[in-house]
């Protein structure tokens, strides 16, 4: 009788031991993936601190101070001068406290330009590159001149202006067909 009460015992250890294990490994997997996901968020967190740093050392830094502003593009009319003087840059400064967009709305302000693009060629660089419109010829529309470059865009009203009338004209087209 003692012997198979051993035996008993024995297995009911032995059941006792497995179910103990099994808990023991869920609560170790648990642990397992709260480490992973505090590491994950360390990581996430290093990486979004490395990011402001390094922002703040750009936007404060003199490695990146402006030295030279390009021009570049198609001119008909414009000077490349003067959209340098329009645009406002001074040398010195920081190219990331740069206002792109104010730039491109200074200069469209001048006319007739077809597209403006504003690149910054780091460390110490600024390129303007400016797309004028060029008129091949003149719309007539009833008692309104209009300028029209070759691909076929209307872009810009004459009728009021001293601008140059040396240029074929195309007639025939209602006031509707030419818009601005």
């Amino acid at each position: 009788w003692v012997n198979s009460r051993n035996r008993e015992i024995k297995k009911l250890l032995k059941l006792k031991k497995f179910f103990l294990k099994k808990r023991n490994r869920k609560r170790i997997r648990r642990k397992q993936r709260h480490r992973f996901v505090y590491k994950l968020f360390l990581l996430a967190l290093s990486l979004g601190l490395l990011g402001v740093g390094a922002s703040y050392f750009a936007k404060r830094s003199r490695f990146f101070a402006l030295s030279e502003v390009k021009i570049q593009g198609t001119f008909y009319k414009l000077d490349p001068e003067k959209v340098k003087q329009v645009a406002g840059l001074t040398l010195g400064v920081n190219l990331f406290q740069i206002n792109l967009d104010e730039i491109k709305t200074k200069i469209l302000k001048l006319g007739d330009i077809k597209s403006i693009f504003i690149n910054r060629k780091l460390p110490t660089h600024l390129v303007i590159y400016v797309e004028e419109y060029r008129p091949v010829f003149i719309l007539r529309s009833g008692d309104t001149y209009f300028y029209v470059d070759q691909g076929g865009a209307v872009f810009k009203d004459i009728t009021q202006t001293q601008d140059s009338r040396d240029f074929p004209y195309l007639t025939g087209m209602s006031a509707v067909d030419a818009q601005v």
